[in-house]
């Protein structure tokens, strides 16, 4: 009988590989090995995170991926290999979000530690520090070229000036966007949405009509209209030069999101578990897309507006035709709630980050992500991190005497077949 020996703390789970002389093994020295079981030898060793991993964002040219986590640290990794090439640290608790610059070259992060940092791509080093104690910070956007953030808070809306650290306060709201000009900015204030000259302080427009808090806004591509949504159940579209409201949509229950595609002819909206298309022009509902079976947080469109992405609480990510209505694939593999997605630049590739403390990238074998059809496999290229309660899914245990009742329970659970 012969022992494998590697692993510096606790083993809190090992399963075979189906078919291969393998076995993976999980441990609290937080890594996961793999060994070969005919050779007695460690064949992969994967590290990675000792806590949730909350964003994840693909660099602009697509070649790099940055991560946030619980564990106070922001990490960058190779997409194509997923190597971890650049720490960064300095912040003093849980890390809630970051994101690239327009131009790739800078890192913004945000935390709970009611900081807002921003860090050299190249060297690793932080540039700037924005220690204001700004409490829940809820958004975190560059302004097109780069050269201001504008952060919403509950302390309210600032634009901050990266180079010369100087801010501008435009008061309590809880949602902004740059328009593409990026002088003017769009703002939820309680009832109402405004549009503003940030560098003038001067209003440009009001748009009202909303009889609760509207909470999330989203711009079509050509700046020309706006979409709101409201805890009144409403969503609304609003012709941004006039003010004037083009059309009211109800809705059954609060909208979480609602996005234009990338045409601006269509307007997806998430409403707990199910996906609404409506048609911009009539404003008509023209598609209701069913399938997952918990809250859905977040949408994302393909590039050429064909398909939508969407993750949920029941832990999978889907993809749907936006044509046919209907779902075409549904990507499996985290145990833990997901906390982001993010599409490349090409729409080649997809990356995931979960409350299991991994980061997956998702591919396609016959192209990008964008073609994928009911026909392709879709599986994930690499996966970094620990993953907490480990996935028996597709493991055959043909011996089961030595296991209690509650260990088959156990294997059972997390997809093992006996």
């Amino acid at each position: 009988m012969g022992s494998l020996e590697g692993h510096l703390s606790y083993i809190s789970s090992v399963t075979f590989f189906p078919n291969e002389s393998k076995i993976l093994s999980c441990s609290g020295d937080c890594t996961i090995r793999i060994w070969d079981i005919s050779l007695e030898r460690k064949i992969q060793l994967t590290e990675g995170y000792i806590d949730t991993i909350t964003a994840v964002k693909f660099s602009p040219d697509g070649s790099k991926i940055v991560s946030s986590s619980g564990d106070k640290t922001i990490r960058l990794w190779d997409a194509q290999s997923g190597r971890q090439t650049q720490v960064f640290e300095g912040h003093s608790d849980s890390i809630s979000g970051v994101l690239f610059s327009p131009d790739g070259s800078k890192i913004a992060s945000y935390s709970s530690d009611k900081t807002i940092r921003i860090w050299d791509v190249l060297s690793g080093k932080q540039l700037q520090l924005l220690d204001e104690r700004l409490n829940l910070v809820s958004k975190v956007q560059f302004s097109p070229d780069g050269s201001k953030l504008v952060i919403c808070s509950f302390n309210g809306i600032r634009i901050w000036d990266i180079s010369s650290g100087t801010q501008n306060q435009l008061g309590r709201a809880v949602y902004a966007q740059f328009l593409s000009d990026g002088r003017r900015i769009i703002f939820c204030s309680a009832n109402t949405i405004k549009l503003c000259d940030f560098l003038s302080n001067e209003q440009i427009q009001i748009f009202e009509g909303h009889q609760d808090s509207a909470h999330m806004i989203h711009i079509s591509p050509d700046d020309s209209k706006l979409v709101s949504c409201s805890w009144d159940k409403t969503i609304r579209v609003w012709d941004i030069s006039s003010g004037r409201q083009l059309f009211s949509y109800e809705v059954s229950e609060c909208a979480t999101e609602a996005i234009f595609s990338p045409d601006g002819t269509t307007i997806a909206i998430c409403l707990n578990k199910t996906i609404e298309l409506c048609d911009v022009l009539t404003g008509k509902q023209i598609q209701i897309l069913n399938g997952h079976s918990d809250f859905i947080p977040r949408i994302k469109y393909l590039l050429d507006g064909s398909k939508i992405i969407s993750y949920s609480r029941d832990k999978t990510i889907r993809i749907w035709d936006t044509s046919l209505g209907k779902q075409i694939q549904v990507l499996e593999g985290h145990n833990g709630y997901i906390n982001c997605i993010d599409l490349s630049p090409d729409g080649s590739k997809l990356v995931s980050c979960s409350e299991d403390k991994t980061i997956r990238l998702w591919g396609s074998e016959n192209g990008k992500i964008v073609d994928v059809t009911e026909t392709s496999v879709v599986d994930y290229i690499w996966k970094i991190g620990t993953q907490s309660g480990l996935s028996m899914k597709g493991s055959i245990w043909k011996d089961t005497k030595g296991l209690e009742d509650e260990q088959k329970m156990l294997v059972k659970q997390r997809g093992g077949i006996i």
